[in-house]
């Protein structure tokens, strides 16, 4: 009997097509792996900030607001433990609009009191809200 070996043609094509298959079966596998990895690491951020979060707690102990100049003035309370950060204000206007302004200097200590200054406020406002770098934490209050 006489035995015929595979052509290079047919040799070329098959190893081509294992090497296609090998690559798109890593392709798919790296992928999902990314996927979930990235997916862990948005979880233990959000984790991580949501237990910060848990310790902090502020009051808004005064607001004033000032036609003349036009300014508003808060003096925030951090009772918390631990820091507040990234301070932001939302002047809520009756229509529905919102001002946002963003205070210099905006974080304020564990257990400290911080008075803050916001310029070119518009008069006829209704509430205002402050919202810190914790999503669900926020305080809201008029001025007088």
């Amino acid at each position: 009997m006489k035995f015929k070996g595979m052509s290079p043609l047919i040799a070329a094509i098959m190893l081509i097509a294992i090497t296609m298959s090998i690559s798109i079966f890593i392709s798919y596998w790296a992928t999902n792996l990314t996927e979930e990895t990235t997916s862990e690491l948005d979880n233990f951020r959000e984790d991580l900030i949501s237990s910060e979060c848990n310790f902090v707690n502020f009051n808004i102990n005064s607001c004033f607001y000032s036609n003349a100049e036009e300014e508003m003035k808060f003096i925030i309370d951090n009772i918390g433990s631990n820091n507040i950060k990234n301070i932001t204000v939302f002047i809520i206007y009756p229509d529905s609009s919102i001002d946002i302004k963003v205070p210099n200097n905006n974080d304020v200590v564990s257990g400290n009191l911080k008075s803050f200054t916001i310029d070119n406020v518009n008069s006829g406002f209704t509430n205002l809200r402050i919202r810190t770098h914790c999503p669900r934490i926020f305080e809201e209050t008029t001025c007088r």
